[in-house]
């Protein structure tokens, strides 16, 4: 989660209540608000940012229009933390959706969970005019995040996230899960009186809910008596503890239940960062993180198998050690990672196909029963019935034991023949353990075994440069890979640059072979400007944008994706180009123009007569 804080927030926050929890609080969930604590104190700041978000809405293209004529990654906007989804009555499309933050004059002025939408599988992108407000009119948006989408069995795509506004008169500061679907493949989202999921008042004087944090969200696409049930998992802190609670929402309402069902242990001195699935049965599966004595960590699964309504008591995955947290290793570090945003990153996936009765659970740490002295690793614990009992974790980065390089933030996803794709950010060629790439692997026995792990980015991205400007942005908490019937597609945040300048890169990975078919990156910083006139008669023009100067490929192909006009030309030191396509003897209907370059590609549909 990303909030920005204002002075009117310290302000609203300084009473003796608040005070008390930074007092008496642990010392986890002390970094947790620091880590929330972004503050602008310049009232102007906040409404330029405000005014750029909406411009930017506003400019947003036609759906099929094909790459945003609008810079994303200029330092004005840069993105991380992404998730994603595909649609499963149409594998050409996906929707995704990082953290926007706004920098203005050095500072963050605003934040917001821009959705990006695509029907021809990344080869071009639209963002949707959507934007994630407070539903309370006039309340003050001081921050938020953490966007979550999932496609129900029928395409309709379901879209969450989390609100942190001041009220208009002042008086309380909310946290707020919001809730909104789309029919039409992530381009237009509808809102109703049923948006807010559900809430909590950060007020000092309200003891009730303190706050609400990191929902995910899941929804039954078995063939189940709970087909279309929509489930979210999310982290509450109260008076009385922190807890892991559910809402349901049954496929025959229109909003979701207002009773929450608590899924985590009780008694917890912490508890976070949820996760959850549904398997081909219909059995809904939760787990979290925490700990009783702040020293000693653990993951816990619980099952329901009654739609969401009850579940079984939470079981032990696994003990966990991570940096920060564990007593073994409190004092541990990734480095480049800032301590407010360590993360062990847990996230739970159900087997299907030959593999539904399994259960597989990912994080990132440092060892088990005790430190195994490799740096930070990428764990998975499997189960064989249905989360019941778990075996001894394994390792699934394949760099050598022994060397101290890091492997962090993992993502899981399995498609409907049971197999399993991993991915996470990965420093086994950088001897000073700094240089990260994104890593893919796969296993298409359950997880027994996997694959020789495999380099997905093209060129490594510095991590202690990626995190030390733009107010320490970082490259955020989580990542998101996708998985259908022929191929990988990974999101990840990319700091290639080294400047803290953050782009959202995507990849078609095939399945069968794990090449690397295309690998680009989300927003407009490699873009095909404009081409005109259009339709086009006698030749067309074409103004691209790169992010240097470098020598890069365009082609022409039919929606066969034949090659009819191919040229090589080379970007400017601005990284600006214009090239003329002659169009004679082409036949008349569309077409698509691709710009390959050395750091990815984009491309544009166009018309010509």
């Amino acid at each position: 989660m990303r909030i920005a804080l204002y002075c009117v927030v310290m302000l609203l926050l300084s009473g003796p209540a608040f005070g008390q929890l930074q007092e008496t609080g642990s010392e986890a969930y002390r970094q947790m608000l620091n880590k929330h604590q972004r503050i602008s104190m310049d009232a102007d700041i906040r409404a330029k940012a405000s005014e750029m978000l909406r411009a930017r809405a506003e400019r947003s293209l036609p759906r099929g229009t094909g790459w945003l004529d609008y810079p994303v990654s200029d330092g004005l906007f840069i993105e991380s933390e992404i998730h994603a989804a595909v649609n499963p009555t149409d594998p050409d499309n996906y929707i995704v959706s990082p953290i926007r933050s706004v920098i203005v004059q050095g500072q963050t002025g605003g934040l917001s969970c821009p959705i990006y939408s695509t029907t021809d599988r990344g080869a071009s992108w639209s963002e949707s005019a959507f934007l994630t407000e407070p539903t309370e009119q006039d309340g003050i948006l001081v921050g938020g995040g953490d966007p979550v989408l999932a496609f129900d069995a029928d395409g309709t795509a379901h879209f969450t996230w989390l609100n942190f506004y001041i009220t208009a008169d002042f008086n309380a500061l909310i946290s707020e899960l919001c809730w909104v679907t789309s029919t039409d493949g992530g381009w237009t989202w509808t809102q109703t009186e049923h948006t807010r999921i559900t809430s909590a008042n950060m007020h000092p004087q309200d003891q009730t809910g303190r706050f609400v944090d990191k929902q995910w969200l899941a929804v039954d696409r078995s063939n189940s008596p709970y087909r279309g049930n929509i489930y979210v998992a999310f982290f509450r802190s109260a008076a009385h503890g922190p807890f892991i609670n559910l809402l349901r929402k049954d496929a025959d309402k229109d909003a979701f239940e207002k009773i929450e069902i608590t899924v985590s242990p009780d008694s917890a001195a912490f508890m976070q960062f949820a996760s959850i699935d549904v398997d081909d049965m219909g059995g809904v599966h939760v787990t979290c993180f925490g700990s009783f004595d702040e020293k000693d960590y653990f993951i816990w699964h619980a099952r329901s198998t009654d739609g969401g309504k009850n579940f079984s008591p939470p079981a032990v995955v696994s003990p966990v050690i991570v940096p920060k947290y564990s007593r073994v290793d409190q004092f541990g570090e990734i480095r480049g990672i800032t301590q407010d945003r360590l993360y062990p990153c847990p996230h739970v996936a159900t087997g299907r196909g030959p593999h539904a009765s399994e259960v597989y659970v990912t994080w990132t740490g440092k060892g088990v029963h005790e430190v195994q002295g490799n740096g930070t690793d990428i764990y998975l614990a499997r189960s064989t019935d249905y989360g019941a009992t778990w075996a001894e974790p394994v390792i699934v980065n394949d760099d050598p034991a022994g060397l101290e390089r890091d492997q962090f933030y993992s993502s899981i996803a399995v498609n409907a023949a049971g197999t399993i794709a991993m991915t996470w950010y990965d420093r086994r060629e950088d001897e000073k353990n700094e240089s990260a790439r994104y890593y893919v692997a796969v296993s298409r026995d359950g997880g027994v075994r996997f694959t020789p792990n495999e380099a997905v980015a093209s060129v490594p991205m510095n991590m202690l440069m990626t995190t030390n400007a733009y107010l320490d942005f970082g490259i955020g908490e989580y990542t998101q890979v996708l998985i259908t019937d022929d191929e990988v597609i990974p999101f990840w945040t990319d700091g290639r640059k080294n400047n803290g300048d953050l782009i959202v890169y995507s990849a078609n990975i095939d399945l069968q072979t794990l090449d690397v078919r295309r690998h680009a990156p989300l927003n407009a910083d490699i873009a095909i400007v404009d081409a005109w006139p259009q339709p086009a008669r006698e030749g067309l023009q074409l103004r691209c944008r790169v992010p240097r100067a470098m020598d890069v490929r365009l082609q022409l192909t039919d929606l066969l994706g034949r090659v009819v006009r191919e040229a090589e030309a080379h970007a400017d030191d601005a990284g600006t180009l214009l090239h003329h396509f002659e169009t004679d003897g082409l036949a008349a209907g569309s077409y698509r123009v691709v710009l390959h370059t050395p750091d990815g590609s984009a491309s544009r549909m166009l018309r010509l007569l």
